[in-house]
């Protein structure tokens, strides 16, 4: 949808450090933020790096595991240990 509207918004010295610090967390513009602030009430932060590769061991982990209980439940528990 094209945004065709704008806005002046004044802020004091602490509001502007607040939006600039909420910009910086979460990787996005100020107009980002406050048109998520005006659509959802708030603000998610992005996934950073370091939860992505947290995130992908525990799938590689949870694989692992699928495929030994499929290979109990195939085989029986003595032939998979």
């Amino acid at each position: 949808m094209k945004k065709k509207y704008t806005i002046t918004l004044r802020l004091t010295d602490m509001q502007y450090a607040l939006l600039g610090a909420i910009c910086r967390r979460t990787k996005r513009t100020q107009s980002e933020v406050i048109r998520s602030f005006i659509e959802n009430g708030s603000v998610r932060e992005r996934i950073s790096q370091e939860h992505i590769y947290i995130i992908r061991q525990l799938i590689g982990e949870s694989t692992n595991l699928n495929q030994l209980a499929r290979q109990a439940n195939t085989y029986g528990f003595s032939a998979v240990a």
